[in-house]
């Protein structure tokens, strides 16, 4: 956690290292389950697909009976859109089958009984719902798939046997002689029949529909992750260009095409990254399936979020007596000027860097031995953005001052369990200086006891330290530690603190310590 006042002045905490945790509330509601329905079957294979109104796992039980007794490995990939091929039928079988899918919190739910039944050919599918039959293994007397392609009329091209190109009048005549031969198709009427095909060739070789309120873009300071759903199966590719660069007038209207061009999936997710913050980019969404032409969205805009200047990680180093040497970072590249002042004689100097860094490193040369300084840090990034720091007082020659340790206070709060405490301890220093806190058990101080906190060589004005895990009802001694750049020492003198048995919660106390320590 990170506070800053309005001077500028900040102070940070990561529970010495360990960081802080907390729990969401818990997803108890199951998916729901829509549209089950069996795509394709043929002899030895059937596919189940369905939806699903949220990200969850595919598995699909089936077997010959409604008591199932097989099932396949669950699909742990979260979609909405399942899809799932049962190998090893027998033909010519009707098989019971539900289908499951659980979510990213472990919430299951499954569908009710279905059938299908496999088909008597082997090498021959059945498009459900399309009616058309297409090549999976080379029909006995065909020595290849080309073979194959060429005499139903298609065109083999790429490896492939291409659906869409369809030339040969002679193809779809042996296609549907066929079709009608099919003894599934012997009560289904031939105006319903010729819908049908007609309505699948047509869905074959359309692209895919890009769905609902997508593509949805997620931006940071330098990235930006894109999501959309299609209606079928196809590749996930994002066009994009700055601002400068897009010009709709080309051909290719942007200067990158990033993500995934070999899968099929119908949730699609592209991460981008490298961009530039505070910057806008046109994008386009591209999915292209294995057959048909390629889906494109219409242009689109994000703006990257703009990455704020601060100036971090001050430390000073004297060199010698009259030379310091300032070490700081800048969260982006800027140039820095540094103005220090004579507190005596209150004579003000100043330095400057014109290079845009975000590691940097200023001597202060021509120093008053044994004089007391206060110094500011300025920055200014590439496009005109200002940050400075607060003001910081060091001395030339031996600094023999330990810092002074004032405003020191605790809150505790109990687990949810009731069996351990956590307890906030903060204080303030003159200086910038260390954080660490020693504590022992009992009203009496005893050495060997003694447990203490990692140190935190941040050096900072405002410091927090968390104890974790104290026993409730108890009494407590601690003290506080606090060391500056020159490796002077000061501890506060020993405190008492008894743990509370009354329930509270750890971000009760933490809000309450946090607007008592900064207002």
């Amino acid at each position: 956690m990170r506070s800053q006042d309005s001077a500028g002045n900040t102070a940070t905490d990561n529970n010495s290292g360990n960081y802080y945790s907390f729990t969401t509330l818990k997803d108890t509601t199951p998916p729901i389950i829509t549209e089950v329905s069996v795509s394709t079957v043929s002899d030895t294979k059937a596919t189940i697909v369905w939806k699903t109104n949220e990200l969850s796992t595919s598995q699909v039980i089936y077997g010959t009976t409604a008591s199932y007794g097989s099932q396949t490995e669950e699909d742990t990939t979260l979609t909405y859109q399942h899809s799932v091929t049962l190998t090893g039928l027998t033909k010519k079988t009707t098989y019971h089958f539900k289908v499951i899918s659980k979510d990213s919190t472990g919430n299951s739910t499954s569908s009710a009984d279905y059938t299908f039944t496999t088909t008597d050919e082997p090498g021959i599918v059945e498009r459900i719902g399309g009616g058309i039959l297409v090549i999976e293994e080379i029909p006995e007397g065909y020595k290849s798939e080309k073979e194959w392609c060429e005499e139903m009329g298609f065109v083999f091209s790429g490896g492939r046997c291409k659906i869409e190109e369809v030339t040969s009048a002679k193809g779809v005549e042996k296609i549907l002689t066929e079709l009608t031969e099919n003894p599934y198709l012997e009560n289904v009427s031939e105006d319903t029949f010729f819908s049908a095909v007609s309505e699948m060739a047509r869905k074959v070789v359309k692209s895919p529909l890009i769905a609902g309120e997508y593509p949805k873009v997620t931006v940071g300071t330098d990235f930006a992750k894109i999501s959309w759903t299609t209606d079928k199966k196809s590749n996930s590719l994002v066009a994009i260009a700055e601002e400068k660069d897009y010009n709709p007038q080309k051909e290719e209207p942007y200067t990158m095409i990033i993500g995934n061009p070999d899968e099929l999936v119908t949730y699609h997710e592209v991460l981008i990254e490298n961009l530039e913050s505070n910057t806008l980019y046109h994008f386009q969404v591209r999915s292209k399936p294995l057959i048909g032409p390629v889906a494109k969205s219409e242009d689109r805009t994000f703006l990257t979020m703009s990455l704020k200047l601060e100036i971090s990680d001050i430390s000073v180093k004297t060199r010698k007596e009259n030379e310091t040497e300032i070490l700081f970072k800048t969260s982006l590249p800027a140039k820095t000027k540094i103005k220090y002042r004579d507190v005596k004689t209150n004579i003000e100097k100043e330095v400057e860097d014109i290079s845009f860094l975000k590691d940097h490193k200023i001597t202060l040369s021509e120093l008053s031995a044994n004089t007391e300084y206060s110094l500011q840090i300025f920055a200014q990034d590439e496009k005109g953005n200002e940050a400075f720091s607060p003001k910081i007082s060091f001395s030339t020659g031996r600094d023999e001052r330990a810092p002074k340790i004032f405003n020191v206070k605790t809150a505790s709060a109990i687990s949810p369990r009731g069996t351990s405490i956590q307890t906030i301890i903060s204080w303030e220093t003159d200086e910038f200086s260390s954080t660490r806190v020693y504590y022992v058990e009992g009203i009496k101080w005893q050495e060997n006891l003694v447990k203490k906190t990692p140190l935190d060589k941040d050096l900072t004005l405002r410091h927090i330290v968390v104890l974790p895990r104290l026993k409730p009802g108890r009494v407590y001694l601690f003290r506080v530690e606090s060391i500056d750049s020159s490796e002077n020492v000061a501890f506060s003198k020993n405190y008492s603190l008894y743990t509370p048995q009354k329930r509270k919660t750890i971000i009760q106390i933490m809000i309450r310590q946090f607007e008592k320590t900064f207002g």
